[in-house]
């Protein structure tokens, strides 16, 4: 069994993993309740306790204490500047009224927060949060646990995920420190290890500094300079995932110290090893093919544990069947993306360079200690057979150059952190093993050097980041408020700007919207064509420019997306539709004033801010079915753009009509804002227009208009 002096670590993970693992197995069939997630917690909290039982009733609580109070004093200041960092994430800021914050360019908190709510509102599966006419098809198992403490204590999920996300941070390096501690005797290496974990680990720095300093494009942050140098091949040092992804974090230490674990042990406990790697599956799709690797050497390696292997492994597939087929299934993203890469039918050059790239990005992301670790191979060949050295570097390391993703290629970024976790410890382990004073002295000069240089780094990201928040305006900070109180489960929006993509991340409602975010990735094929269709459709129905050779033709089109959007929405839950109001600051471009004319012929909204209001979406699905725009009679207005530039139009609802004579594309103002813009070789284009106030309103056109007019249109069967 586990040293007495672990259990208690070792424990909470446990729980922490069992207690995933019951909550998503019992919720998958009832969804969220109370007495669901009791029983899970007091099932896992049992089943922790029976495994480690006989190390509880001899606890020694007085061993180790100045090493663990050590390792507590180096770690707070860590997790301090990262809470710093993400603090925004709980703390809104008061500018001239409220204000929500941006973040600070930790944008993975986004998914974070977004995967914690879809959870938290839907259960499991969780809900698409940006289509919930789908699942989820994510690794959420991070994520069970925050959205149960919030869904049982009603604590805001964001608070819930940036207390959980420390706290799992704390444990990652709680199992570090037990591996560095049970692994390396002398303690000056023992500090520079866990130093080089917390405060940096690459060399990176440098060359985001030279590219920052001598490309035009700016990367500011570490893990982007092989991105502007067109590599996919990107890797995120530790300190760096610790910011961005703490649920891979606590996966690949949780993967390595088991893994350290199963190699000391000739036989292994077959129930809580289960439960381990079942929360490493879901908890982290990149880690657990790291895992994999490992669990698979071992297999071949260690014949006494085979049997309880195949054991383990069946269990753990059996907790976690109902999610690997959900993923299967909806062919998510999270497995799909991943692709190989057949570097012999690229063009030589092409295949040099990515390999070069490699060779390059590996040892500056992993630092001297990848390098010191080299050398000491080459000038001791036995070390080749440490088993912990095959399964810790060369298989996760070689499968980057043959497996990638799309995109950041967070493959070759998450799969190798428990990687990089190991390198620096097994440098150290190797590093007592010197006789020679002279060169450990060296070695140690070199360590502290990388450790100087990466935290540097490190820091750079801290302030960058920091130096990235943004506030969001006063009105949407309210809106965001607002609809915290809402109590409709999903919320539907015509915009397609960023505001709305905040709504499940600061609001805590999933949401129908035009735009998918990045959550695209998490949906199959045919759900991302199915949204798409919608998507266009909302786009086209309310704030695309129309254009055509006439204007019967526009408004036939249009009414034809009038009677087909209660096909589109069909099955959307009931829910409240925010628009921005016309008289906003942001008049986007379309007809958006059109649709606020359409809208307040329904019943009265509520109003969130001076800038939003809501609908409810049942009213509009019945309304707007058998809405019909049509063309009282001829223009009510036309002009002559080269004698006058005004048109006197009264406080109704209008169809405008502009031709021109050359084969220019040319753009139509009113009142300096954007109305329409008449693409090449087309006669005239249209646009509705509501003006807020009877009189004259200026046209300004970029290049030669020939006629302007306005017909007067009337909207049927809107009720008022």
């Amino acid at each position: 069994m586990i040293k007495s002096d672990n259990v208690m670590l070792v424990s909470i993970c446990l729980f922490l993993s069992a207690s995933s693992v019951f909550i998503f197995l019992f919720s998958y069939l009832w969804r969220f309740n109370f007495f669901i997630i009791l029983i899970s917690f007091i099932i896992s909290l049992l089943i922790s306790f029976w495994s480690y039982r006989r190390n509880f009733l001899n606890l020694n609580k007085r061993s180790n204490l100045f090493s663990k109070l050590s390792f507590i004093i180096l770690l707070l200041p860590f997790l301090s500047l990262i809470f710093f960092i993400i603090s925004p994430v709980i703390f809104p800021i008061k500018l001239e009224g409220f204000n929500f914050l941006r973040f600070t360019g930790v944008y993975d908190y986004n998914k974070h927060i977004y995967t914690t709510v879809a959870i938290y509102k839907t259960g499991i599966p969780p809900l698409h949060p940006y289509y919930p006419l789908s699942n989820f098809s994510y690794y959420y198992g991070f994520y069970i646990i925050p959205a149960s403490i919030s869904y049982l204590t009603g604590i805001s999920p964001n608070i819930s995920l940036v207390i959980f996300a420390l706290f799992t941070i704390f444990l990652s390096y709680g199992l570090i420190y037990k591996i560095i501690e049970t692994s390396i005797n002398n303690k000056i290496l023992k500090l520079l290890t866990f130093l080089s974990l917390t405060t940096g680990s690459g060399l990176d720095i440098i060359p985001t500094l030279l590219v920052k300093k001598f490309l035009l494009e700016n990367p500011n942050h570490i893990e982007l300079w092989p991105k502007i140098l067109g590599a996919n091949l990107m890797i995120t040092n530790i300190p760096v995932s610790a910011l961005w992804v703490p649920q891979h974090l606590f996966a690949a230490s949780l993967a390595l110290y088991t893994i350290g674990f199963i190699l000391k042990k000739e036989k292994i406990d077959i129930l809580p090893l289960s439960f381990i790697c079942a929360f490493i599956l879901f908890s982290s799709t990149f880690v657990s093919l790291t895992f994999f690797f490992w669990l698979l050497v071992i297999f071949i390696w260690k014949n006494k544990l085979r049997k309880n292997l195949i054991i383990t492994g069946l269990l753990s597939i059996l907790l976690v069947n109902s999610y690997i087929f959900d993923l299967l299934n909806n062919k998510s993203g999270s497995i799909f993306q991943f692709q190989l890469l057949s570097n012999s039918k690229l063009p030589l050059p092409e295949t040099l360079r990515f390999l070069t790239f490699f060779f390059i990005n590996i040892p500056l992301e992993f630092g001297f200690p990848l390098l010191l670790l080299l050398f000491l191979i080459i000038k001791n060949k036995a070390y080749l057979s440490k088993p912990l050295f095959l399964l810790g570097i060369i298989l996760p390391l070689l499968s980057i150059i043959f497996i990638s993703s799309s995109n950041w290629n967070d493959y070759g970024m998450r799969s190798i952190l428990p990687l990089q976790i190991a390198i620096p410890i097994l440098l150290a382990i190797y590093l007592e093993k010197i006789e020679s004073t002279k060169i450990k002295t060296v070695f140690i000069y070199l360590i502290m050097i990388n450790l100087l240089i990466s935290g540097t780094g490190f820091l750079f990201e801290a302030y960058w980041r920091w130096k990235e928040r943004k506030l969001f305006p006063i009105e949407e900070s309210l809106l965001f408020l607002k609809l915290r109180e809402e109590k409709t489960q999903v919320v539907s929006t015509l915009d397609n700007y960023f505001w709305t993509s905040y709504i499940p991340v600061l609001s805590f409602h999933p949401l129908y919207s035009p735009s998918l975010y990045d959550s695209r990735v998490y949906l199959p094929k045919e759900k991302i064509n199915e949204f798409d269709h919608f998507g266009n459709f909302v786009e086209n129905l309310f704030l695309k420019n129309e254009v055509g050779d006439n204007p019967l033709e526009i408004i036939e089109n249009k009414n034809f997306l009038f009677n087909y959007f209660p096909n589109i929405i069909k099955n959307f839950p009931p829910s409240i539709f925010i628009i921005r109001n016309h008289n906003s600051l942001y008049l986007i471009k379309g007809w958006l004033s059109t649709y606020k004319v359409i809208f307040d012929r329904l019943s009265p909204p509520t109003d969130y801010s001076p800038d939003f209001s809501s609908y409810n979406l049942n009213e509009i699905k019945e309304k707007i079915s058998s809405t019909k725009i049509i063309i009282l009679n001829k223009p009510e207005n036309t002009i002559d753009p080269q004698k006058t530039n005004k048109i006197y139009l009264k406080k109704d609802l209008y169809f405008l009509i502009g031709c021109k004579n050359e084969q220019k594309e040319q753009e139509i103002e009113i009142l300096n804002r954007s109305l329409f813009t008449i693409p090449k070789n087309k006669n005239c284009a249209g646009q509705f227009f509501a003006p807020e106030n009877e009189g004259f309103y200026e046209i300004t056109e970029k290049q030669v208009l020939t006629v302007f007019q306005a017909f007067p249109v009337e909207i049927y069967n809107l009720g008022k």
